[in-house]
């Protein structure tokens, strides 16, 4: 089996999230549970409020600082840690700092308890 790269490129940026982020997709492979993405806040950014009772996530951040704001909670997001976001939290992500923040994403849907 061949090792598969999907490297961050800013050339592939597009407005995510309702125009609230810029973003490119990561490595999400046909017939695989989850999907990624690369997202990136600039000054002056935050992410859109959102909540999806079905989809955990995991966020590890590259680049840059940010504040996670989670059911009114407020982490710092740095690089060097990782964060899980539980399916149904509510969270929105703001930009700190001055540099710019480079988040990689990825998430899967929950098994239903049907």
């Amino acid at each position: 089996m061949a090792i598969t790269v999907c490297p961050f490129d800013p050339a592939r940026l597009q407005p995510g999230h309702n125009g609230t982020i810029l973003s490119h997709g990561g490595l999400s492979l046909p017939g695989t549970p989850f999907g990624s993405a690369f997202g990136v806040l600039r000054r002056g950014m935050a992410q859109e409020r959102m909540r999806d009772p079905r989809v955990s996530k995991i966020y590890v951040p590259l680049a840059g600082e940010a504040a996670l704001i989670a059911e009114g909670e407020r982490v710092p997001l740095r690089p060097g840690s990782v964060y899980l976001i539980p399916a149904g939290t509510e969270h929105e992500v703001e930009h700190i700092g001055e540099a710019e923040f480079v988040n990689f994403c990825l998430w899967w849907e929950e098994p239903s308890d049907a």
